[in-house]
C-alpha cells in the first residue's frame, strides 16, 4: 500500500527535476542567443569606437533588426565623421599657422638683414662718403618703415581676429570720411598722375567708422600702388533694403583668374618683389576681410586682365 502511494509522489518529483533541468537548459541557450544577437551589437560597437580614437574613420553603417542598436551605429557614424571633418579643419589650420610663422619670419628678416648690410658698410667707412652715406641711411629708413608697417599691420590683424566682438556700431559722416581720404591719398596721387573719385549717396553710414576707415584706405592704397601712371580709382557707396553697399573700383591691370581665390589670405602676393617694392605689406587684404567679418559682412572680387578690378563690400543696416 505505501509503495501505491510514493509512485505518484515520485512520479511528480521526476517531472519537476526533468522540467527544471529543461528550464535551465532553455535560459542557458537564451542567454547564449541573447548575447550573440544583442551584445555583439555592443561590441561591435566599442570596436568602431577603439578605431576612432586611433584616427580610423566609420565607412559605413551596420545593420541591425534592433533599432536602440541601429541608432548606437547611427551615432556613432555621425561622430566618426564630424571627427573627421574636425581633424582636416585642425590640419588645415596647423599648416596655416606653419606658413605663417615662417611668412613672418622672412618677411621680417629681409628688412633685418638689409639694414644691417647697411650698417656694417656705413661702420666701414661709407658713413663718411658724400655720396654713399646718405643713400645708405636712406634705404635704413625705408626698411626701417617697412618693419614698422609690417608689425603694425600684424598687431592689428591679430586684434581683428582674437576681439571678434569688438565693434563699435555708429552712424558717422560720409563728408568727414571723403575729405580724410582725398587728403591721405593726395601725395600719392600727384605723384602717379592718378584720380581718386568719391562717390557716397549717402550723408550717414552706419558701422565701426575707424575700422571702415581702415577698409577703405586699405582697398584704395592697394589700387593706388599696383595701378599705372594715369589710373582711375573709384570709391562708390550705396545701399539695398538690407545692407551698405561700397565699390572699390580701378581700371588697372586686373588680377589673374589663378590668383583671385587666395588673395585675402596673410602675405600672399601675386607678385612679391613688386609688392615689396610698392611698400606693401601682404596683410592689407586680409586685414580687410576681417574687418569686414566683424561687420557681419562680406567681401567679393571681380576683376578681368586688362579691364580693371573691383572691391565690393557690404555689411548690414541696422537703424538708418
Amino acid at each position: 500500500m505505501g509503495s501505491t502511494i510514493g509512485s505518484p509522489t515520485l512520479s511528480m518529483t521526476g517531472s519537476i527535476l526533468i522540467a527544471s533541468a529543461v528550464l535551465l537548459i532553455c535560459v542557458f541557450f537564451a542567454g547564449t542567443a541573447f548575447r550573440n544577437y544583442l551584445v555583439k551589437h555592443f561590441s561591435a560597437a566599442a570596436y568602431h569606437i577603439r578605431r576612432m580614437a586611433r584616427g580610423i574613420s566609420m565607412e559605413s553603417l551596420p545593420t541591425s533588426s534592433i533599432p536602440e542598436a541601429s541608432d548606437l551605429y547611427r551615432a556613432i557614424l555621425d561622430l566618426s565623421q564630424e571627427l573627421e571633418t574636425q581633424s582636416k579643419v585642425i590640419k588645415r589650420l596647423e599648416r596655416m599657422r606653419i606658413d605663417f610663422v615662417a611668412n613672418v619670419s622672412h618677411e621680417l628678416k629681409t628688412p633685418l638683414t638689409s639694414i644691417k648690410g647697411y650698417t656694417e658698410t656705413l661702420k666701414s667707412g661709407a658713413l663718411k662718403d658724400p655720396v654713399f652715406g646718405p643713400q645708405f641711411l636712406d634705404r635704413i629708413e625705408e626698411n626701417t618703415d617697412r618693419l614698422t608697417a609690417i608689425i603694425s599691420d600684424l598687431l592689428l590683424l591679430s586684434h581683428v581676429e582674437s576681439f571678434p566682438g569688438d565693434v563699435h556700431w555708429d552712424t558717422f559722416d560720409t563728408d568727414t570720411v571723403g575729405k580724410k581720404l582725398q587728403s591721405t591719398f593726395m601725395p600719392a596721387l600727384e605723384k602717379k598722375n592718378q584720380k581718386l573719385i568719391l562717390e557716397f549717396s549717402d550723408e550717414k553710414i552706419e558701422g565701426d567708422s575707424k575700422k571702415l576707415e581702415h577698409v577703405f584706405i586699405n582697398l584704395i592704397d592697394n589700387a593706388i600702388r599696383y595701378c599705372p601712371p594715369g589710373a582711375t580709382i573709384q570709391l562708390r557707396q550705396s545701399k539695398d533694403a538690407l545692407h551698405w553697399l561700397v565699390d572699390v573700383t580701378d581700371n588697372g591691370p586686373g588680377i589673374p583668374v589663378e590668383h583671385q581665390n587666395r588673395i585675402f589670405e596673410r602675405f600672399y602676393r601675386i607678385d612679391a618683389d613688386r609688392s615689396r617694392e610698392t611698400g606693401g605689406t601682404g596683410l592689407g587684404l586680409a586685414i580687410v576681410k576681417h574687418i569686414v567679418m566683424l561687420h557681419d559682412g562680406r567681401i567679393e572680387l571681380m576683376s578681368e586682365m586688362g579691364k580693371g578690378t573691383t572691391f565690393r563690400i557690404q555689411w548690414p543696416r541696422r537703424q538708418i
